[in-house]
């Protein structure tokens, strides 16, 4: 048969990919650090937190001591059946220094809340970091997947031109039929509708790439597995309570809401004051000035708690009770969802393992497809077919091969383990604790603002 040669050439178009290579490439964690750079999430969570830090001076503020200066004065004329006039004129100045000595206990109170509040900021600037993260790997593997993916139609594509052209040469020698033709330009049709949907993930994938990165499209290849992973479901779902950024959140606003409950009762205990007073009083009759010296310990507490009280401690115990539900169910959400992410990568590296197997199937059952053509004993549309699956075990593969990176990283965000510093990536962006707040507003009237209608 004349078709040996023919064969021979076609199959030279047979892709050759392997498996994707794994590297942790520096451009992976450039990609990393820029859109982490990019970020204005995490450019506003660090200002939460540098928000949260200022905010600590103001719960000792019930203990300050406080002063008050007075100034006041007064003039009066009175006449008299002679029509005299006589003017009196009073000046006082008096100052107060106030000094709390016991205040109930509210400022100790208040400040463990503003310094929950400084940990809840913490917390969600590494959620926030984490969740940039987790989007840039997903955009960054995302595009090499997809480059790979249109060199792989792409490729399956020219193989199928290849053999249309040999077919339409065999149909002029009469050694094929006109089905042999139509089942070519079959494939060939599929073939290309595939490549064009390829083409527009990689468009939507170089886009999406440019938009969190901002930088310029490099030789991307896929990152390693991260090391460290948890080695079973039950260590995933442990790891996971302990260090998971969102249950971390509703863990600390339970805290808070029991902080404030301390803040409520502190606030209807007795408070002690001490004050001194100094006070100078002129009058122009009889030229007298008088000076004051006062000194004061001032107890004061209510003698009932009012309806407003009792409403807001029914208030706060219906809030802790909800704070407390809330809890419970992040915990049993929080382990069944890293359990879930360790199942789904130990599934996704299982699934590697079975398309790796079935790629060599294919390649085997090719070459004997090939071998059989030859002889005559199975037809050129049998080898297309088995061609075909290779193509289909190769993209497979690919898949499998994006879906069991992302789920690993996923895996490490569930257990809170995803950040830049256990990926190695230098640190971006300024530090919250020395942030410094330039052009604060003192003594200078906020603008004014103007609100459509």
């Amino acid at each position: 048969m004349r078709t040996h040669g023919i064969l021979t050439t076609l199959l030279a178009f047979t892709l050759g990919l392997a498996m994707p290579s794994f590297a942790c490439a520096g451009e992976f964690e450039r990609s990393l650090e820029r859109a982490m750079e990019n970020s204005r999430a995490i450019s506003a969570a660090r200002l939460s937190l540098r928000a949260a830090l200022e905010e600590l001076p103001l719960a000792r503020q019930t203990m300050n001591m406080s002063t008050e200066l007075s100034v006041s004065g007064a003039s009066s004329e009175t006449s008299t059946n002679d029509s005299d006039f006589t003017e009196a004129n009073n000046s006082s100045l008096s100052v107060t220094l106030k000094k709390p000595l016991y205040d109930g206990g509210i400022a100790d109170a208040e400040l463990l809340v503003r310094q929950l509040a400084v940990e809840r900021a913490r917390t969600n600037l590494d959620l926030e970091e984490q969740a940039v993260l987790l989007d840039a790997i997903d955009a960054y593997v995302s595009l090499v997947v997809a480059r790979d993916r249109v060199a792989l139609e792409q490729a399956n594509e020219r193989r199928l031109q290849e053999y249309l052209k040999a077919t339409e040469l065999r149909i002029n020698l009469g050694e094929a039929t006109p089905t042999d033709l139509a089942a070519t330009r079959a494939q060939l049709a599929r073939a290309r509708a595939s490549l064009i949907t390829a083409r527009t993930s990689l468009a939507n994938a170089e886009e999406t790439f440019k938009l969190k990165m901002d930088m310029p499209l490099g030789d991307l290849i896929l990152p390693v597995i991260p090391a460290d992973l948890p080695g079973t479901a039950g260590a995933a779902g442990e790891a996971a309570l302990q260090n998971n950024h969102a249950h971390a959140l509703v863990y600390l606003a339970e805290r808070n809401e029991r902080r404030l409950m301390d803040v409520l009762v502190a606030n209807i205990r007795p408070k002690l004051d001490f004050s001194l007073t100094g006070k100078s009083t002129e009058s122009n009759i009889e030229t007298r000035v008088t000076d004051e010296v006062a000194a004061n310990v001032t107890l004061s507490m209510p003698l009932f708690p009012n309806n407003t009280v009792r409403a807001r401690a029914r208030s706060r115990v219906a809030t802790h009770r909800a704070a407390m539900l809330n809890l419970i169910d992040s915990e049993r959400n929080t382990r069944l969802a890293a359990e879930n992410a360790y199942r789904n990568y130990d599934a996704a590296s299982q699934v590697i393992d079975a398309y790796s197997a079935e790629l060599e199937a294919a390649i085997l059952l090719r070459d004997g497809t090939n071998s059989e053509v030859e002889f005559g004993l199975k037809t050129v549309l049998d080898l297309l077919d088995a061609e075909q699956d290779v193509v289909n075990a190769r993209v497979n593969l690919l898949d499998a091969n994006r879906s069991r990176v992302m789920a690993a990283y996923q895996l490490m965000a569930s257990v809170g383990a995803l950040s830049a510093e256990t990926l190695g990536l230098a640190m971006t962006g300024p530090d919250p604790e020395a942030l410094e707040i330039s052009n604060p507003i003192i003594l200078t009237p906020l603008p004014a603002i103007d609100y459509p209608e």
